[in-house]
Protein backbone atom coordinates (compact mmCIF):
# COMPACT_ATOMS: atom_id res chain seq x y z
CA UNK A 1 0.00 0.00 0.00
CA UNK A 2 1.52 3.14 -1.26
CA UNK A 3 0.17 6.23 0.33
CA UNK A 4 3.22 8.42 0.40
CA UNK A 5 2.39 12.41 0.33
CA UNK A 6 -1.12 11.93 1.89
CA UNK A 7 -0.63 14.55 4.69
CA UNK A 8 -2.85 12.19 7.16
CA UNK A 9 -1.43 13.20 9.95
CA UNK A 10 -1.61 11.27 12.95
CA UNK A 11 -5.27 10.90 13.15
CA UNK A 12 -5.16 9.66 9.75
CA UNK A 13 -2.20 6.89 10.64
CA UNK A 14 -4.64 6.11 13.66
CA UNK A 15 -7.30 4.83 11.93
CA UNK A 16 -4.90 3.34 9.23
CA UNK A 17 -3.59 1.59 11.99
CA UNK A 18 -6.63 0.25 13.34
CA UNK A 19 -7.29 -1.26 9.47
CA UNK A 20 -3.81 -2.78 9.21
CA UNK A 21 -5.21 -5.61 11.58
CA UNK A 22 -7.85 -6.34 9.20
CA UNK A 23 -5.69 -6.80 6.13
CA UNK A 24 -4.09 -10.22 6.32
CA UNK A 25 -2.07 -9.71 2.95
CA UNK A 26 -0.96 -6.21 2.94
CA UNK A 27 2.99 -6.89 3.65
CA UNK A 28 4.02 -3.60 2.15
CA UNK A 29 3.63 0.09 3.92
CA UNK A 30 4.77 3.38 2.48
CA UNK A 31 3.29 6.17 4.77
CA UNK A 32 6.06 8.64 3.93
CA UNK A 33 5.48 12.19 3.98
CA UNK A 34 2.14 12.17 5.85
CA UNK A 35 2.79 14.54 8.68
CA UNK A 36 3.18 12.02 11.39
CA UNK A 37 3.78 13.14 14.52
CA UNK A 38 4.78 10.58 18.10
CA UNK A 39 0.84 9.70 18.45
CA UNK A 40 0.06 8.37 14.83
CA UNK A 41 3.45 6.65 14.61
CA UNK A 42 2.55 5.21 18.15
CA UNK A 43 -0.79 3.79 17.21
CA UNK A 44 0.84 2.25 13.97
CA UNK A 45 3.35 0.83 16.43
CA UNK A 46 0.96 -0.83 18.47
CA UNK A 47 -0.30 -2.50 15.68
CA UNK A 48 2.38 -3.71 13.86
CA UNK A 49 2.90 -6.93 15.90
CA UNK A 50 -0.72 -7.98 14.72
CA UNK A 51 -0.15 -7.23 11.21
CA UNK A 52 1.89 -9.18 8.24
CA UNK A 53 3.66 -5.73 6.91
CA UNK A 54 7.36 -7.06 6.02
CA UNK A 55 8.56 -3.66 4.86
CA UNK A 56 7.71 -0.22 6.49
CA UNK A 57 8.84 3.18 4.86
CA UNK A 58 8.06 6.03 6.85
CA UNK A 59 10.62 8.67 5.57
CA UNK A 60 9.91 12.35 6.02
CA UNK A 61 7.82 12.51 8.91
CA UNK A 62 7.86 13.90 12.54
CA UNK A 63 9.11 10.52 14.56
CA UNK A 64 12.11 11.85 16.60
CA UNK A 65 14.01 10.12 19.20
CA UNK A 66 11.04 9.36 21.32
CA UNK A 67 8.85 7.64 19.57
CA UNK A 68 11.69 5.47 17.31
CA UNK A 69 12.18 4.55 21.54
CA UNK A 70 8.56 2.97 21.33
CA UNK A 71 9.26 1.43 17.61
CA UNK A 72 12.42 -0.19 19.16
CA UNK A 73 10.84 -1.33 22.26
CA UNK A 74 8.05 -3.44 19.52
CA UNK A 75 10.90 -4.18 17.56
CA UNK A 76 12.60 -6.36 20.74
CA UNK A 77 9.13 -8.09 21.40
CA UNK A 78 9.33 -8.82 17.42
CA UNK A 79 12.43 -11.66 17.74
CA UNK A 80 10.21 -14.74 17.41
CA UNK A 81 7.03 -13.30 16.02
CA UNK A 82 6.04 -10.81 13.34
CA UNK A 83 6.59 -10.15 10.19
CA UNK A 84 8.41 -6.92 9.44
CA UNK A 85 11.76 -7.39 7.78
CA UNK A 86 12.59 -4.04 6.54
CA UNK A 87 12.15 -0.34 7.27
CA UNK A 88 13.22 3.38 6.32
CA UNK A 89 13.13 5.72 8.75
CA UNK A 90 15.20 8.82 6.43
CA UNK A 91 14.25 12.10 7.03
CA UNK A 92 12.55 11.34 10.19
CA UNK A 93 14.68 13.91 12.48
CA UNK A 94 16.60 10.92 14.76
CA UNK A 95 19.81 11.30 16.50
CA UNK A 96 22.01 9.27 18.56
CA UNK A 97 20.01 8.63 21.27
CA UNK A 98 17.38 7.19 18.70
CA UNK A 99 20.20 4.82 16.70
CA UNK A 100 21.17 3.78 20.04
CA UNK A 101 17.32 2.63 20.36
CA UNK A 102 17.82 1.04 17.52
CA UNK A 103 20.70 -0.41 17.78
CA UNK A 104 19.96 -1.98 21.06
CA UNK A 105 16.67 -3.55 19.39
CA UNK A 106 19.07 -5.24 16.60
CA UNK A 107 21.06 -6.85 18.50
CA UNK A 108 18.91 -9.15 19.57
CA UNK A 109 16.32 -9.19 16.42
CA UNK A 110 17.63 -11.57 13.79
CA UNK A 111 14.44 -11.46 11.30
CA UNK A 112 15.25 -7.66 10.41
CA UNK A 113 17.41 -7.86 6.67
CA UNK A 114 17.31 -3.93 6.02
CA UNK A 115 17.10 -0.60 7.56
CA UNK A 116 17.55 2.41 6.02
CA UNK A 117 18.26 5.66 8.43
CA UNK A 118 19.44 8.52 5.74
CA UNK A 119 19.54 12.09 6.35
CA UNK A 120 19.08 11.73 9.78
CA UNK A 121 22.03 13.65 12.53
CA UNK A 122 23.64 10.44 13.73
CA UNK A 123 27.07 11.53 14.55
CA UNK A 124 30.62 10.02 14.71
CA UNK A 125 29.66 9.61 18.62
CA UNK A 126 27.59 6.53 17.84
CA UNK A 127 29.91 4.82 15.44
CA UNK A 128 31.45 2.07 17.48
CA UNK A 129 28.03 1.03 18.96
CA UNK A 130 26.77 1.08 15.49
CA UNK A 131 29.75 -1.12 14.08
CA UNK A 132 29.98 -3.63 16.67
CA UNK A 133 26.08 -4.24 16.39
CA UNK A 134 26.60 -4.77 12.59
CA UNK A 135 29.30 -7.15 13.41
CA UNK A 136 26.67 -9.14 15.80
CA UNK A 137 23.97 -9.37 13.57
CA UNK A 138 24.42 -11.42 10.50
CA UNK A 139 20.51 -11.08 9.42
CA UNK A 140 21.71 -7.30 8.54
CA UNK A 141 22.24 -7.89 4.78
CA UNK A 142 21.62 -3.63 4.04
CA UNK A 143 21.92 -0.91 6.09
CA UNK A 144 21.97 2.88 4.55
CA UNK A 145 23.42 5.65 6.36
CA UNK A 146 24.08 8.33 3.93
CA UNK A 147 23.41 11.44 5.13
CA UNK A 148 24.83 11.66 8.35
CA UNK A 149 27.65 13.10 10.00
CA UNK A 150 30.20 10.09 10.06
CA UNK A 151 33.54 10.32 10.15
CA UNK A 152 35.86 9.29 7.02
CA UNK A 153 37.27 6.71 9.46
CA UNK A 154 34.38 4.70 10.39
CA UNK A 155 33.19 4.36 7.09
Amino acid sequence: LNIKGNMMGDDGIILLAEALKSAPTLTWLDISLNEIGPVGFQALCEALPDTNVANLICNKNFLGDDVVAYFANILADLTTSGRLRKFDFSSCRLNDAGLIYLINALQNNKRISSIKLTDNFFSENVEAILLETLNKNISLTEIALAGNRFSHASL
